[in-house]
């Protein structure tokens, strides 16, 4: 067991310990949005240009018509 006068307090210390930790964080955060926002576009672009090239007779087995395949192939990729 150890003695109460001898135990450290670290209520009082700060969750980042120095300005470069915080601002390395605040890099790899805005790093990880840019990375998950190219990927949602890129998947975007993807699936639109697959979209596009569908026959209508697979766009009427997933209930589109061609008008809604044009509709969203004409969006632009960060929509």
């Amino acid at each position: 067991m150890s003695n109460p006068a001898e135990t450290v307090d670290h209520s009082h210390q700060p969750l980042i310990s120095s300005p470069f930790a915080l601002v390395a964080r605040s890099v790899r955060s805005a790093m990880s949005y840019c990375y998950s926002s190219a990927r949602h576009w890129y998947r975007n672009y993807k699936t639109r240009a697959q979209l596009a090239r569908l026959p209508d007779y697979i766009l009427k087995d997933i209930g589109l018509k061609r008008a809604d395949a044009i509709r969203e192939t004409s969006k632009p990729f960060w929509r």
